[in-house]
């Protein structure tokens, strides 16, 4: 979702609108050393709660992680956008 945005340049809000629900990794691309963080309508991310409780699913003292992801999500647009250039001076390299 985050590299979606930033190569069209457009908020994240606006490619997931269609969506019903939406899950964002904060260690792809974002820095983060794990996490994630799941939206929807209430009913279905209550059912996912449930199933992750039931699977053994949960972590405690995540404030440093909650911390990781929120600076990776203040710095995504930027660092995205230094990995698209990265991946795209790489192809060119390697095209021969």
């Amino acid at each position: 979702l985050m590299n979606a945005a930033v190569a069209q340049g457009v908020e994240p809000a606006q490619i997931a609108q269609h969506c019903d629900s939406v899950s964002l990794c904060f260690s792809k691309g974002l820095g983060a050393p794990s996490g994630a963080v799941l939206a929807g309508r209430r009913e279905f991310v209550s059912e996912a709660w449930r199933v992750r409780k039931l699977l053994g699913g949960g972590m405690r003292q995540a404030g440093v992680l909650a911390a990781a992801a929120r600076l990776g999500l203040q710095q995504a647009e930027e660092t995205l956008r230094r990995d698209h250039d990265n991946a795209r001076h790489f192809a060119e390299g390697t095209s021969g």
